[in-house]
This record gives structure tokens, sequence and C-alpha cells, in this order.
């Protein structure tokens, strides 16, 4: 008997007389089947057969049955089947337009490929058709945030807050998003972490159960890894070197991961792990009793307030040393967070580490371990020899980009004549605001190009057309500077007062560019401008940055390694954290 996802798998694969016939005898089996129906529907139209496909269109498309096209019309969210998809979800959008959630669908399909615009106006509709939907507050905050609008996103956010004040998980990506706005230093960055504590830690406190630490002499302690993100994802392509290397004479590794669909890396990260574990249904208690059950030392987040967080089984305190590394170089505002871990450029000694709520374990280098992607492509002549004109670039998020650091590129085109600038940035508003505020600062936008997001692999190609990177701020590029330099491509960049906004300082640091490290706005202007005036030493960068950086302690993955652990082993024996 054929199943309809079997039907489905020939439909997508361009077998479209075998999905018609077994939609035929599902719905022979089913008549009111709407999945089946709609679809015959769909290659009825193909085949030319409108009256049939607006039938059966019509018998699909009835209330009763729009969830189960909502769920299809989400399993469609393929590049291939997009235009499917948005199809579907408008047709459900005619049938049902006073539902926040149809349109709050219609929203997500739109920003899972990069279209802002067209999200923001569907998430738009949804709180017009229920002003206290607040998914929809949430998504919205994500699509301005997609389009460069940070405080607008915030805005939404803290609207998002206010309809649903119980949701921890709303609260805590609005800590994380108020780390790319301006306004926001150090301390303020660590009130929003401590409200956040304060409403959903405090009340776990009074249940937590007190640990004895076995100190065995010769006892390997269990390290427990906690994250959604062993997928190909920054934040996992930066931890997988540490678990593939750990130390296994000292160290039991335990992967709890809360990742819902894996990936093609998915096995790599748990043929790297002693222990994996599958924990994506398992809600925060019940992870939290797992890890204790499993006896872990030292649980580390790797995520801090980043989307699917599990904060709240840390703060369960389910192992006796909890520590947060890798998602991002902040704060969690958490007293069940025992230590975090950074590096002497992100947060220099004698600076103050009062604005986080662990002490903080500086390694001696990194705070990342960097390894290139295998597909990332050989570095290429530098443009500008040829060209005769440099071309800066931004390939940060664009949700980085500030209208400050616009400001200062601005300056920077004007000190260079006939130079370019390439950002990422999505198709719509972004852009078309993005060169009026050029236009704005007599920057013509023939000046000006754009590109969209794209899979990882050919994202490192964009390189071979900058000579120089321009980094965003107050949230700069961590590894995505890190990808310039391995592309032999330097980067200028401005520090900042949170740690968030020294990321590219490390990197700049140990392959030897500290005079690209800029401390005010002229400085950052003036070596963006000297550099580029410089052809013959971009072409010898160019030749050398590779080399450099392989060569640094940031990809010595042993030696990275060797230094988190005994990062580790410090903290189980409560010795001083930047011993």
């Amino acid at each position: 008997m054929t199943t309809f996802t079997e039907a489905l798998a020939h439909h997508l694969a361009g077998r479209w007389v075998e999905a018609s016939r077994f939609y035929r005898q599902i719905i022979e089996r089913e008549p009111d089947h709407p999945q089946a129906l709609y679809l015959l529907g769909v290659l009825a139209e193909k085949a030319g057969s409108t009256s049939l496909a607006s039938q059966l269109n019509q018998q699909a498309l009835t209330s009763q049955n729009l969830n189960a096209l909502a769920e299809l019309a989400n399993e469609l969210a393929g590049p291939s089947e997009f235009e499917m998809a948005e199809t579907l979800h408008r047709q459900i959008a005619r049938v049902a337009p006073q539902s926040p959630a149809v349109w709050n669908n219609l929203g997500n399909l739109y920003r899972i490929w990069s279209k802002p615009d067209p999200a923001c106006e569907a998430f738009q509709r949804a709180i017009a058709a229920d002003a206290n939907f607040a998914p929809a507050y949430c998504n919205l905050r994500n699509a301005l945030k997609d389009r460069g609008q940070i405080e607008e996103a915030i805005a939404a956010f803290r609207r998002a807050v206010e309809l649903n004040p119980a949701d921890a998980q709303i609260r805590s990506n609005l800590v994380y998003a108020c780390g790319f706005s301006p306004a926001y230093g150090p301390k303020d960055l660590l009130a929003e972490a401590t409200a956040w504590a304060d409403q959903f830690e405090t009340p776990l406190l009074r249940m937590r159960i007190k640990h004895e630490k076995d100190r065995s002499a010769g006892r390997k302690l269990r390290i427990g890894y906690v994250s959604m993100d062993f997928r190909n994802h920054v934040v996992g392509r930066n931890v997988l070197p540490v678990l593939q290397r750990h130390d296994r004479e000292r160290f039991e590794i335990h992967c709890f991961s809360t990742l819902a669909l894996p990936d093609a890396m998915t096995p790599l990260y748990q043929q790297a792990a002693d222990h994996w574990h599958e924990c994506a249904w398992l809600d925060d208690p019940a992870l939290a009793e797992k890890i204790r059950v499993e006896k872990i030392d030292i649980l580390v987040d790797l995520s801090l307030h980043m989307a699917g967080n599990r904060l709240l089984t840390f703060a369960r305190k389910p192992a006796p040393v909890q520590i947060t590394w890798a998602g991002y170089p902040g704060t969690t505002g958490m007293r069940s967070i025992d230590y975090r871990i950074t590096d002497p450029q992100l947060d220099p000694a004698g600076g103050d580490d009062a604005c986080y709520s662990e002490k903080s374990i500086r390694l001696p280098h990194s705070f990342w371990c960097y390894r290139p992607m295998d597909s990332t492509p050989d570095v290429n002549p530098l443009p500008a020899a040829t060209a005769g004109l440099v071309t800066f670039g931004c390939l940060n998020h664009f949700a980085k980009v500030t209208g400050d650091k616009l400001h200062l590129w601005a300056q920077v085109l004007h000190q260079t004549p006939g130079s370019r600038l390439l950002l990422l940035c999505p198709e719509g508003s972004a852009r078309t605001n993005t060169l009026e505020f050029f236009r704005s600062l007599n920057v013509n936008a023939d000046r000006v190009n754009f590109v969209n997001m794209t899979l990882p692999e050919h994202h490192m190609r964009r390189y071979h057309a900058i000579d120089i990177c321009l980094d965003p701020l107050p949230y700069t590029g961590h590894t995505t500077t890190l990808d310039a330099l391995w592309m032999g491509v330097p980067v200028v960049t401005l520090t900042g007062a949170t740690s968030m906004s020294r990321g590219s300082v490390t990197g700049l640091t140990l392959v030897g560019l500290s005079e690209l490290i800029a401390k005010t706005s002229e400085q950052y202007v003036c070596a963006a401008v000297n550099l580029a005036n410089d052809v013959a030493r971009l072409v010898r960068l160019r030749a050398e940055l590779r080399k450099r950086l392989g060569s640094s302690p940031i990809c010595d993955e042993t030696a990275f390694t060797r230094d988190l652990e005994e990062a580790y082993a410090n903290a189980w024996n409560g010795l001083s954290p930047d011993r």
C-alpha cells in the first residue's frame, strides 16, 4: 500500500506520472485526504487540466483541512519547492485571512529564504489579525534584524515579552538581540541577562541537589556538552575539532544533542563523542535528570542566549561545575553557571570582569579553534592588482551593520577614489535604504554592490572579489573574520566596549596585524585608507595570510584543546580561573 510520503517523494523527484497514480490510489482509500488532493491538483495544472486542477484545489482547501495543508507547505520549504510552498501558504491565507498562525507560517517561509520584506509584511498581517499573537512579534523581530533594523527588532521583541512574559525563550532571545545594538554597553547587557535570570533561574535555585565531587585519584573527568548545533553551523564547526582531539586518558566526553533535525555533519559529532545522547524531545527537567544520571562532572553550555538554548537545564544545576563557551563571548547572567571561557583579546587582563555573572577563564591565546571548511577554495590573486581599484567588503550578517558603521565606510570610500564596496545584504528595502543612506553621504550607488546569503561552500568564493574587509560594530566578525584571513583578505576592525565587539581583535593579533585594530573612528578610516593605498602590501598579505593563520595558535587544534582541558581541570579543582 503506497503511503503519502512515498507519493510525495516521487513528486519531488519529478516522477509526476508515478506521483499522480499514487495520489489517486490514496484518494480512493481516503477521498478527503487533503495533501493528496492538493498535490494531484498541482500535477493536473502542470498537465493542462485546469478544470480538474480547480476542482481538486477547492476540495482540498476547506477549513477543516488547513492545518494538514499548512504542515505540507512547511515540508515544502526546500529551494526547488519554494514556489509551491509559497503558493500553498497564500492559498491557505485566502481561505483563513483572519488566522494569525497562517500569516506567521508564510512569514517563516520567506525568512528561511532570506526574503525579509515579504516576511515582515506577513508577520504584520498576523499581528493585524491578532494583536496579542506573540510568535508573530518574535518572528517580526528576526525579519527586522535581517534588514539591519536592530532597534525596531528589539522593540518588537519587547512587545512579544509583554504579551508572553512567562516565555523564557522569548526573553532569552531578547537578551541576545541587545548585543547587536550600539545602545547597549557591557553593564546594560549584564542587566538584561540578569533580569532574565532573576525571573526564570531564581525560582529553580531552591530545587538544586547538592553535589559531592568525586575526587578519586586517576579518575577520568566526565565532560558534557549541551547544544543544538552539532551540525553544519558556525558554533558546531568550532567545537568539532575539540571533540575529536580530547585526551581520552583524562576525559570522557558526552554530547547531549538537542538538535531535532540532524544534517550530513552530525555523524562526525557522534563519532567524536564517547557517549552520544539524543535529547531534542526532552524538556529541561528531564534533560537535567539525564545529565545527573550520567554523573557529569563539568557541563558545558554552547549557546548562551542564542535560539534553542537550554539554559533552564543549567539552572537546575545538574553538574557540580558548569561552564559556558563557544556560542558567543557574552554572559548568561546566571548564578548556576560558574565560568565563561574567553581570551586575553576579548577580555584584556585588568578589564571589568564585573560585567559578567560568571568567573572569566582566559585561555592563553584564543576563544576559538578555527578549522576551515573542506570545500574552501584556493586563495586567488589580489583583484586590485589587475582591476586598478580596491574593493572593500563585509560578508557579516547584515544584522551587524549599523548606521554608525555606514558613516565610516562612506568616509573610507571618499578617501579612496574609484573604490567599491561589496555587502552581504538581503534584497528589497535593506538594499534600497542602504543605497539611500550612502547617497545622503554623497556616495554614488554604482560604488556599492550587494550579494545574497548562500551555502557555506559558495560563500568563501566571494572573498575572491574582495581586497580588504571592513568589520562591523558593535557585533564584529568572529568566524567571519577568520574566514576572510584564510582567504588572504585583511580585516580592519574598530574595538568597542563589549567582548562581542572585539571578536576580530583575537584573529588579527594572532596573525600579526595589530595595526589594523583601531581604537577610534579616525584610526579605523585611516587604517583602511592606508592599506588600500599600498597595493604591494595587499599582494603580500594575499599570499601570506593563509599560512600565517594556519600556523597560529587559533588553528593548532591539539594545543587549543589542551589549553581548554587545563581550564576544565582548574575549574574542577577550584583553582584560579586564569591560572
